[in-house]
């Protein structure tokens, strides 16, 4: 687990200088404090290439150095993530004549590209993202993990491609970075995040995950390498699917409690940190350490349940009781995240991982569970209105007709507000339905809440074709197996992934998910949706699946999320910065909102009519960036004063 950054170059007057090295590195810090490595050559025809790295040492502290070399120094990588499989991709290697010089999970990629070429991606399991280098070739090659547990940004300008774990180091760079890309605004406040492969910058993308790019001779091309077959089998039966799925899960397990440092779980009470939490102390020789957090003042039944079952393991568990303050929290969080992010309960993941990491350098998560076991309300929701879709047409008509615009909604949140509303969906497509229903502010609601000049530069369609491009390949499956899969592509990897990445990093702390192992997933993406979906029943599969771990209880209690508890959005500390925030007339906010429309949501929040808590949080946490970092030319200046002397670069001799 650690921050890289880098470059490759064709020409001398495009080259990334070695204090510009030193400079993405230090911004990288927080992510790698155990030590820092560099390399830079520039070759005789002008062609260069440099690496740089931060490490946070987890599989063999004292020689898993980075950037790492082969034996010909030729090939260079700098590499963040864990490869969990590495001790069988070693044997394999060493059976092919490949010698090791340390114990490190990150040589076995070095000699897995001298061996496999391209394709070496295909053979690693695990959570990645990678720079490597062919001097040979004088070729740079990115890749990224197939689920997108790890981060990794590019900028390719004319003559030179820089890369970096986070888009904060890329801003060392002058230029890089400096301008807004007005469409992220929009993608922010429909999706909460800006969607992969675009940030919120000009000139700046996000690798997607299962992708890998190739930069040599000044072109650069990205192609998908990680191609599942995602469509559901209907001849799977239920005991079928059990047995796979316990398999799958014990070995991903096993694989990813490799580590030469202390490792812990979080346990949250719910079904998939439970079933995380009990599979590690089958495999542990001691007791595992848990973590659960919760907020004062909120007595949860998950704090109890987290207990017991702890109690029931033998775990080490320890419970954090405290009081956060969003206000406090929210300048952190930004100096943390590099766009804008909507998610709140960012702000409860920020405080839970930098306690923990006080006790633990690895913590499992239960994150992915939902996503591919069908873990959220919405899926059943979207999947029980397939019965709308069997209807003759003249009905449906009949049913979501004019009639529907004059039902009196007096208040929105009301039986009749919320009855207009959904029969006002059920006049779209289902496809559509469901990015209607993940929109932090709809459609409507963003036309009505934009300035008339910035909405004309709006592409609505575009946004809207994002979401269901991932989703029309999936044409023939049921409703619930459409919207798993929109997650699994979308909302996971930009928003829970990147949350638990950023947030754990900030605190030297490596999360892992073993619900992410590639072939667990490509194992239970085959069930289908009938082995899934019992009525009356969370995630009936794995309940009974590891019915050791879950009680029938568990099963029969619905998903409770972890996130920022409703009466924080009341507190007057929250009001009091919403209204300072948004209600000035120079603020970022108001170059893109209306600011009458931000009144009469303050108005209606503020006397309860309606809570706009978490919309309102991502306006302050909009207009917190935007003051931030739309200048990004002032952060460009030479921070060169500040470096480690103590770091010295290796230049490759010819």
């Amino acid at each position: 687990m650690c921050g890289i950054a880098g470059a490759a170059w064709v020409n001398p007057s495009h080259r990334l200088s070695q204090s510009e090295l030193h400079r993405m590195t230090d911004a990288l810090a927080h992510r790698g404090p155990d030590g820092r490595g560099v390399r830079w050559k520039e070759y005789a025809n002008g062609c260069g290439f440099a690496l740089g790295h931060r490490r946070l040492a987890i599989i063999d502290v004292a020689n898993g150095h980075q950037p790492m070399s082969n034996v010909s120094d030729t090939v260079h990588v700098t590499f963040n993530g864990e490869i969990y499989n590495y001790l069988e991709l070693r044997s394999a290697l060493e059976q092919l004549g490949y010698g090791f010089q340390t114990d490190s999970d990150t040589e076995t990629i070095v000699y897995a590209y001298e061996a496999y070429g391209e394709n070496f991606v295909e053979h690693l399991r695990g959570m990645f993202a990678i720079g490597l280098w062919d001097s040979r070739l004088q070729k740079l090659i990115l890749a990224r993990d197939r689920l997108g547990e790890k981060p990794l940004v590019f900028c390719h300008d004319p003559g030179r491609l820089i890369f970096a774990s986070e888009i904060k180091a890329l801003q060392r760079i002058p230029g890089v970075g400096s301008q807004l890309r007005p469409a992220s605004i929009d993608q922010y406040l429909r999706f909460g995040y800006v969607p992969h492969p675009w940030t919120a910058y000009e000139g700046v993308e996000k690798l997607p995950p299962g992708h890998i790019g190739v930069y040599q001779n000044g072109s650069w091309s990205v192609r998908q390498y990680w191609k599942p077959n995602l469509v559901t089998n209907d001849q799977i039966s239920f005991d079928d699917a059990s047995q796979r799925l316990k398999q799958s899960m014990e070995e991903a397990i096993r694989l990813q409690m490799r580590s030469d440092v202390p490792m812990g779980a979080f346990l949250s009470g719910g079904m998939d940190s439970s079933v995380v939490a009990g599979l590690m102390q089958q495999h542990a020789s001691s007791p595992i350490q848990t973590f659960k957090a919760s907020f004062l003042g909120d007595s949860s039944q998950e704090d109890q349940q987290a207990r017991q079952i702890a109690k029931r393991f033998g775990t080490e568990h320890r419970q954090l009781n405290s009081e956060i303050d969003a206000v406090d929290s929210l300048e952190k969080l930004v100096n943390c995240f590099d766009e804008p992010f909507a998610d709140s309960s960012a702000v409860a993941t920020y405080h839970l991982c930098s306690w923990t990491s006080a006790h633990v350098r690895v913590i499992m998560t239960g994150d992915g569970g939902d996503e591919i076991l069908g873990g959220y309300a919405r899926y059943r929701t979207v999947d029980r209105l397939r019965t709308f879709e069997h209807l003759p047409h003249p009905l449906k008509r009949v049913l979501t007709g004019p009639w529907v615009d004059l039902i009196p909604a007096f208040h929105p949140e009301g039986r009749l507000g919320k009855l207009k509303h959904r029969m006002k969906v059920l006049r779209q497509a289902p496809n559509s339905r469901y990015v209607h229903w993940l929109s932090l502010f709809s459609r409507y609601q963003r036309e009505s809440l934009y300035h008339s000049d910035f909405l004309e530069n709006c592409d609505f369609q575009e946004t809207d074709q994002f979401l269901e491009g991932i989703m029309s390949p999936y044409a023939k499956e049921r409703p619930g197996i459409r919207a798993m899969r929109a997650d699994l592509h979308n909302y996971l990897p930009c928003d829970i992934l990147a949350k638990v990445d950023i947030t754990s990093m900030a605190h030297g702390l490596e999360g892992r998910s073993p619900f992410l192992d590639h072939k667990l997933v490509e194992a239970v993406c085959e069930f289908p949706y009938k082995v899934l979906h019992q009525a009356g029943l969370v995630k009936p599969l794995l309940g009974k699946t590891f019915s050791s771990f879950i009680s029938p209880a568990m099963m029969r209690r619905p998903k409770i999320g972890f996130g920022m508890p409703a009466r924080i959005w009341q507190q007057p500390r929250f009001l009091t910065l919403v209204n300072d925030l948004l209600r000035n007339p120079d603020s970022f906010c108001a170059n893109y909102v209306r600011s009458d429309v931000i009144d009469t949501m303050l108005r209606e929040h503020s006397s309860g009519y309606i809570n706009h808590g978490e919309r309102l949080w991502s306006l302050a946490f909009l207009e917190s960036w935007g003051n931030r970092f739309t200048d990004m030319a002032r952060r460009s200046e030479d921070t060169s004063s500040g470096l480690d002397r103590s770091i010295s670069v290796t230049t490759i001799p010819d």
